[in-house]
């Protein structure tokens, strides 16, 4: 008796097991209509197409394929695609007697361009807005307590289909999204996820967060990057008036968010071998102070701000080159220095934190050997404030010539160039000079300038009169010097922007050391 008790048991459980997934499989189109439905009326401007759904009566689980999702505005191409989803009950959790869900998404695949994502950027929907999380909340019965992605890929086409922005097999994974374990932790929950960035680089990240924290989720984590190719950028930098060749970017560091604080310390970032050149064009002029303004505006907002902690350990740059052509003017010009290498330290928005230190050394115009120290000092509501010194040895003077004709009309063919300089913006005064030393300098060349008009020779045989009338013989150099000295005119901007407006407006003072001022000199003599 007990043993045919046990043959009708097994039966009967075998019975139910075969009517279940025969429910199972015949819900499917019923379940996959249903599913589409209930997604596409959470979401705003997107909708999705799915070809499959299954439910697992007996496990608990829903398990989806072939999911598309789609931008209303744009539907070519779709932005993403997932092959496999599934939701299904968190067994461990029951340990603790709640009911949640364990969600994994296998190899799913977001593509965007700029179109799309300019449409985007331009609705009065953000994407937090749009309706993903209730999307996929609303299609299972039980909250989402863990969630995971696996072998994942986001990419992102700019202005060339053929460089596109690619992270590939991410994984990530959030666990205790609803606080059920340390309720009390304001970081409750954790995450971790990495990715392979730009086809060669690394990406990872490992910490906590709270996910239910109002008005926004909250979290704490830290970060490392290693090899990012940083010419992958390019086409999307373009817009903004940069060029970038080569280089490869590495960091590491800690960021928080919450509502009560934004922080980001890096303890480290270093790019090797990059070329980055900005280009100034009359046709962009507008846009281009307008960024400034816009970067002005946003410095002025952190600077000191009691919520927000922006921190830099260290900052590096190996073996780059840094240039700006403007090509604005009558005359475009370019200049730029070379095997540049940049440290900054201690680099903070906060002036609790103390001065910032600055060293820079490098080639001007591939030649002069340069040498460049500072201090800088976050000051909010206040002038700026920071000191720097100065010196560039022996760069070759031909090097500068667009320069000089731009601003000075004359060239030259010959000569070295040699800058020393320290300045000063304290407590609203500038203090400081700025003296180049020109050494064997040859202004007119018959053979060089035997193309140009004759009235035009003859101003350069004037102005290279002027520097042989100026020369020190026994140095054989010509000297000039612009003294820095009086009120900051403009209180308002940030040290960083005074710092770079300053050493620009001396640079050309004194580059073209007043060759007019010399000229003058050699008129009168030769009256």
């Amino acid at each position: 008796m007990p043993r045919f008790k046990s043959t009708y048991l097994v039966a009967a459980l075998a019975i139910l097991i075969a009517a279940a997934l025969i429910v199972s499989i015949t819900l499917d189109p019923f379940v996959r209509t249903r599913v589409e439905q209930t997604m596409n009326r959470s979401l705003k401007g997107y909708h999705t197409s799915l070809g499959h759904a299954h439910v697992s009566l007996l496990g608990g689980a829903l398990a989806l394929s072939d999911l598309t999702i789609i931008q209303n505005a744009h539907p070519a191409p779709p932005v993403g695609h997932i092959p496999y989803l599934r939701i299904s009950i968190e067994w461990h959790a029951l340990l603790t007697w709640h009911i949640v869900a364990d969600c994994l998404i296998e190899q799913p695949a977001i593509h965007i361009n700029l179109i799309q994502l300019s449409s985007q950027a331009e609705s009065n929907v953000s994407l937090r807005q749009r309706g993903w999380q209730d999307a996929l909340q609303n299609i299972y019965p039980f909250k989402i307590n863990r969630f995971r992605v696996r072998d994942g890929a986001l990419t992102y086409i700019d202005t060339d289909p053929d460089r596109p922005l690619q992270l590939e097999h991410l994984n990530l994974t959030a666990g205790n999204i609803r606080n059920i374990d340390s309720p009390n932790n304001p970081y409750p929950s954790t995450i971790s996820a990495d990715a392979m960035v730009f086809n060669t680089g690394h990406a990872s990240i490992d910490g906590r967060a709270n996910f239910l924290s109002k008005p926004v989720a909250s979290l704490r984590i830290s970060y490392q990057l290693d090899q990012v190719p940083l010419a992958a950028l390019e086409p999307a930098i373009r817009r903004v008036n940069l060029t970038l060749t080569g280089g490869r970017f590495a960091s590491d560091g800690t960021v928080e968010y919450s509502p009560t604080v934004e922080r980001v310390e890096i303890r480290h970032a270093t790019a090797d071998g990059v070329n980055i050149e900005y280009i100034h064009q009359s046709a962009t002029a507008e846009a281009e102070a307008q960024r400034v303004e816009e970067v002005r505006q946003a410095a002025a907002r952190a600077n000191n701000a009691p919520n927000l902690i922006l921190k830099i350990d260290q900052l590096q740059l190996n073996n780059g080159r840094v240039a700006y052509r403007d090509d604005a003017g009558s005359t475009p010009y370019l200049i730029y220095i070379t095997d540049l290498g940049v440290r900054v330290s201690d680099l903070s928005n906060q002036t609790s934190e103390g001065a910032s230190a600055l060293k820079l050394d490098g080639l001007f115009m591939g030649s002069g050997k340069t040498n460049l120290t500072g201090d800088f000092r976050p000051r909010p509501h206040n002038p700026p404030d920071f000191a720097i010194n100065l010196v560039v040895d022996n760069t070759q003077l031909p090097s500068l010539n667009d320069l000089l004709r731009r601003y000075g009309r004359f060239d030259v063919q010959s000569g070295l160039m040699s800058i020393y300089s320290q300045i000063t913006v304290r407590d609203n005064q500038i203090t400081g000079y700025v003296k180049p030393l020109f050494t064997n300098v040859q202004v007119y060349s018959y053979n060089k300038d035997k193309g140009k008009p004759v009235l035009h020779q003859a101003y350069e045989l004037i102005v290279g009169g002027a520097a042989q009338l100026l020369r020190n013989h026994s140095s054989q150099a010509v000297a000039t010097k612009v003294d820095l000295s009086g009120k900051f005119q403009q209180p308002n901007v940030s040290t960083w922007q005074a710092f770079i407006e300053l050493a620009h407006n001396a640079f050309i003072q004194a580059i073209v050391p007043g060759f007019d001022h010399q000229e003058k000199i050699a008129a009168g003599q030769s009256s």
